[in-house]
């Protein structure tokens, strides 16, 4: 197993953070909202065609966000929000980077051992 930090997304002040990634060597597209009424990251995830593959995903930290989702196209590893603080609270408003981030672990070995680059970031909505 190869554990492989996604380099994004970034902390940011907006409520929508757009970004993309190679998970299982496919290209996935995800956002991340922030629900202010419920004080939560909303995750979507998107393959590269278009087609939604998850969404209204309660960001929670240090479970599997794939886990309940049995759909081939779908990375085969695990999607993981990790608290840095080993508190296992969930990512709060402004926790993006510097407390949690987004870790994939893959089933297969790396031998590189490099970490997962974002192909694409867009930060939407207001400031």
């Amino acid at each position: 197993m190869a554990q492989n930090l996604i380099q994004g997304p970034e902390q940011t002040d907006r409520p929508e953070i757009l970004f993309g990634a190679v998970l299982g060597g496919l290209q996935y597209d995800m956002k991340l909202t922030w629900l202010p009424c419920q004080s939560y990251w909303d995750f979507e995830m998107q393959a590269a065609n278009g087609e939604q593959l998850l969404a209204g995903i309660r960001v929670n930290a240090n479970l599997d966000m794939l886990q309940p989702y049995s759909d081939a196209r779908m990375p085969p590893g695990k999607l993981v929000c990790h608290d840095t603080t080993k508190l296992q609270e969930p990512p709060g408003r402004d926790d993006w980077r510097e407390r949690h981030r987004l870790v994939y672990i893959d089933p297969e070995p790396d031998p590189e051992g490099i970490d997962i680059k974002v192909t694409r970031i867009n930060i939407v909505g207001p400031s």
